[in-house]
């Protein structure tokens, strides 16, 4: 089986071990600890995407309710 980490093209950051703990703190936050205790590796980085994408919805999300409710820069 091949790595998904060599799958990425060469414009994408590649991971390392500092980006582990917030990998692993966003995986929880969605997914819930039960589920990161039990997931093997391979199931894990096909559900990577995912979890990136709903993360992003959130963050969307804040952005735009902040927005609604005048906050100048919301960040």
């Amino acid at each position: 089986m091949l790595s998904p980490l060599k799958n990425r093209n060469s414009q994408q950051k590649l991971l390392d071990e500092n980006d582990l703990p917030q990998i692993k703190s966003d995986f929880i936050r969605t997914y819930g600890y039960d589920l990161w205790k039990e997931i093997p590796l391979n199931e894990f980085f096909e559900l990577l995407p995912e979890m990136h994408k709903y993360i992003g919805k959130q963050e969307s999300l804040r952005i735009a309710t902040l927005k609604y409710y005048g906050v100048k820069n919301p960040k």
